[in-house]
C-alpha cells in the first residue's frame, strides 16, 4: 500500500491511498472462511458448505468491507503520524476519484480531499490592555439584600385589623332574602386574600375590619371565576359555576406576612450564631458577599474582552471554504446549500476559536481536573438558585442538582470545556497588562448593551 499526499494551495490537500491485492486478500480470504463455519446454506450442514460457492455469494461483501476498513484506517494514521492539522473529515475527492469496479479490479487508488487547517499567527505582550471590572457595591445594593434576607426570615403573624396584603379566614354563610339559608352552602373555614378581589366595594368593605366582624361578600363578583369560587367554598367546579347568592362572611383571624427585624436573631438565622455582632458587620457581610457573586461578573467580561483581543489578532486566517461547505452539507441531517451557508460563520468561529487555544497550549500543560468540573457545576446551580431569589440554600440540594446537571447528555465534556476554556485565558494574564477599573453596576451593565 502506498499513500501520497499533494497540497493543492496552504487549505486544501489530496490524499491518495494505493491498495494492492496484497494489503487485503489474506484477511477477506480469512473472513470467508470464519463465514463458512458458521453459516446455513439450504442444502448443505453448518459449516459444510463450499468454499467457492461463499465466495460467490460473499466474497464483494466482505471485499468492499475490507478495503473502506484498510483506507479509513490508513488516512488516520497517515495523518496522525505527519501531523497534519485538518478540519472536518477527510471526504473522498468529487473531481479526482475515479470509479471503482471489484468485480473487474484487484488493485484501487482512493482519492481524499483533506481540510488543512490555517496556523493562528500572533503574539501578546504588556501593550495589549485588557479591563478587569470590579464592580463598585452601593449602599442601596446593601439595602436591598437587607430587604430580601428579611422577607425571607419574616415570619406570618395574626393581626387585628384587615390591610390588602392580609389573609383573611372566616365562616362563610350562604344568604337567601338576607338571612341563612335552608340547607345552603356553609365553608367553615373560608380563606380570602383582598390583594385579589375583584370587586373594589368587596374589598374596600373588607379592609379596615376586625376579628369577629361579619361583611355580606358575594364570591362571584369577589373572583370573577368558577375556579376560586369551587375552591373558596370547597365545592366542585360546575356546581360553583351556577353560584351568584350573596354569603355572610365572618372573620376568624387575619394573619399578615411581617419582615424580620434587623436584629441579633436575624443575624443569626442569616449566618450563624455569633458569627456577626452588629449591624454594621452585617452590611459588611453583605458586602463581602455581593463583591465574590458579583466578581464572577467581573471574570465574565474580563474572558470574554480577552477572547475578542485574541480573534482580532487572527483576522487574516484563511479557511478551505468549498471544502467546509461540502462537509457541512455531507454530515449534517437535513442540511441544505442554503442552512449550510447561514451555519457557515458560527462553524468558522468556532474552529478558528479551537485552533487558537492550541496555540496557547502547545507548550503548557493546562489539565481539567474532575474536582473542578464538579465544583463550576456547583457554581452554575448556585447562580440559578440565586436568580429565583433562593438566598439560602442546603448544601445538600446543591451537590445533588450539581451531579444531575452533570449527567445530563454531553454536559461534563462542556463543563470541562468551559472550565479548560477559562484557565488557558487566565494563564495569558502575565503576558498582558490587565487594567483594574472600578465601575458601578449600572455603567457595567450598558458594557453588555453595547456588545
Amino acid at each position: 500500500m502506498n499513500i501520497i499526499k499533494k497540497d493543492i494551495d496552504q487549505n486544501n490537500a489530496v490524499i491518495t491511498v494505493s491498495v494492492e491485492k496484497a494489503d487485503y486478500a489474506e484477511k477477506v480470504e480469512k473472513q470467508i472462511r470464519d463465514f463458512r463455519k458458521k453459516v446455513q446454506i439450504p442444502g448443505f450442514r453448518p459449516g459444510m458448505a463450499p468454499i467457492g460457492l461463499i465466495k460467490k455469494m460473499y466474497e464483494k461483501t466482505f471485499l468492499s468491507e475490507e478495503l473502506n476498513k484498510l483506507v479509513s484506517e490508513s488516512v488516520n494514521d497517515y495523518i496522525q503520524q505527519h501531523k497534519l492539522l485538518v478540519l472536518g473529515e477527510p471526504m473522498l475527492s468529487n473531481t479526482e476519484q475515479q470509479p471503482i469496479n471489484i468485480d473487474v479490479q484487484d488493485t484501487f487508488d482512493f482519492v481524499f480531499d483533506v481540510g488543512i487547517a490555517p496556523k493562528p499567527d500572533f503574539t501578546l505582550t504588556k501593550d495589549d490592555k485588557v479591563n478587569f471590572y470590579h464592580i463598585i457595591i452601593e449602599d442601596r445594593m446593601i439595602d436591598a439584600q437587607i430587604g430580601i434576607l428579611q422577607a425571607y426570615f419574616g415570619a406570618r403573624r395574626t393581626v387585628e385589623t384587615v390591610q390588602e396584603t392580609d389573609i383573611v379566614k372566616g365562616l362563610l354563610v350562604e344568604l337567601e332574602n338576607n338571612l341563612p339559608k335552608e340547607d345552603g352552602i356553609v365553608s367553615p373555614d373560608a380563606t380570602i386574600m383582598p390583594t385579589y378581589i375583584q370587586s373594589e366595594t368587596c374589598k374596600n368593605e373588607l379592609i379596615g375590619s376586625k376579628v369577629g366582624d361579619t361583611i355580606v361578600v358575594n364570591p362571584a363578583e369577589m373572583t370573577g371565576n368558577k375556579y376560586d369560587v369551587g375552591s373558596l367554598l370547597g365545592i366542585d367546579n360546575d356546581e360553583a359555576e351556577n353560584i351568584n347568592a350573596d354569603f355572610r362572611f365572618t372573620i376568624s383571624e387575619i394573619t399578615r406576612y411581617q419582615k424580620a427585624e434587623i436584629n441579633q436573631e436575624l443575624f443569626d438565622r442569616a449566618y450563624g450564631d455569633g458569627v456577626v455582632g452588629s449591624e454594621e458587620d452585617f452590611r459588611n457581610k453583605i458586602k463581602e458577599e455581593l463583591a465574590s457573586k458579583l466578581a464572577i461578573n467581573g471574570d465574565f467580561k474580563f474572558r470574554q474582552d480577552l477572547r475578542e483581543l485574541l480573534l482580532e489578532k487572527c483576522t487574516d486566517m484563511v479557511f478551505p471554504e468549498t471544502f467546509l461547505k461540502r462537509w457541512m452539507l455531507a454530515t449534517k441531517k437535513e442540511a441544505t446549500p442554503e442552512t449550510v451557508d447561514e451555519d457557515y460563520p458560527q462553524i468558522i468561529g468556532a474552529f478558528k476559536w479551537k485552533l487558537i487555544l492550541e496555540k496557547i497550549t502547545e507548550n503548557t500543560d493546562i489539565k481539567v481536573e474532575d474536582v473542578e468540573v464538579q465544583e463550576y457545576a456547583r457554581k452554575m446551580v448556585i447562580n440559578q438558585l440565586t436568580q429565583f431569589g433562593m438566598e439560602e440554600y442546603d448544601e445538600r440540594i446543591v451537590k445533588y442538582y450539581a451531579q444531575g446537571l452533570l449527567k445530563k447528555d454531553k454536559s461534563f465534556q462542556n463543563i470541562a470545556n468551559r472550565v479548560y476554556e477559562n484557565k488557558v485565558l487566565d494563564s495569558l494574564k502575565d503576558k498582558i497588562t490587565v487594567e483594574e477599573t472600578d465601575i458601578s453596576v449600572a455603567d457595567f451593565n450598558k458594557l453588555f448593551a453595547k456588545a
